[in-house]
């Protein structure tokens, strides 16, 4: 449920830089989402496949921005995944999709959003600017119409296609398939989690 919750967060306010050390997890296991001031950007999550932070957990730095590595490190070569593609959100939601099943609370909030004008949103909450009010009334629009997996696809259409060379959050690439297990994925050996 907490992967699950994450991922919403990340796409409902189009969070733009969330990365493992923007995750934390605590020794009862509880994960909160923390530095968020890359919200109403484009989206960058590694919760959520078809983004950048998620694909660099999935095959590699190199492999998908090697321009911005020391010269002679492109084309990148991609390698096995990160034990951080396990938090995947497909992997932590019944039958590997969102759809409209939004955590508890969200859904409400979302169809509340929905009836207010951009202009609304802005001084209801007292946003500091009125372009992060336009792109969260398109979020909950798709949202509440579309579910969670179409209005990614909508997203990740608006974002330019990854070309394995630049780094950046307006990025997006092809959705694989999640990887849920250590035991059957490519994930480094060395780094993987003990699934007791």
């Amino acid at each position: 449920e907490q992967v699950r919750a994450a991922a919403t967060f990340d796409l409902l306010f189009s969070e733009s830089d969330r990365h493992g050390q923007n995750v934390f997890v605590d020794e009862d296991y509880q994960l909160s989402v923390i530095d968020n001031e890359g919200a109403y950007g484009p989206t960058n999550s590694m919760f959520i496949p078809g983004t950048q932070k998620y694909e660099i957990y999935r095959i590699g730095y190199n492999a998908v921005c090697c321009g911005n590595l020391p010269p002679g490190n492109c084309p990148g070569r991609p390698g096995p995944a990160s034990p951080e593609t396990l938090l995947d959100y497909r992997c932590h939601a019944p039958g590997g999709k969102i759809g409209f099943e939004y955590p508890p609370g969200v859904m409400s909030f979302v169809k509340k959003l929905a009836g207010m004008s951009a202009d609304a949103i802005f001084s209801h909450y007292k946003m500091s600017r009125l372009e992060h009010a336009q792109v969260l009334k398109q979020r909950v629009m798709w949202m509440s119409e579309l579910g969670f997996e179409e209005t990614l696809g909508k997203v990740l259409a608006m974002q330019e296609p990854g070309d394995g060379v630049r780094y950046g959050n307006n990025f997006s690439y092809k959705i694989h398939p999640p990887c849920c297990d250590v035991n059957t994925c490519n994930i480094r050996k060395h780094h993987a989690l003990k699934t007791d």
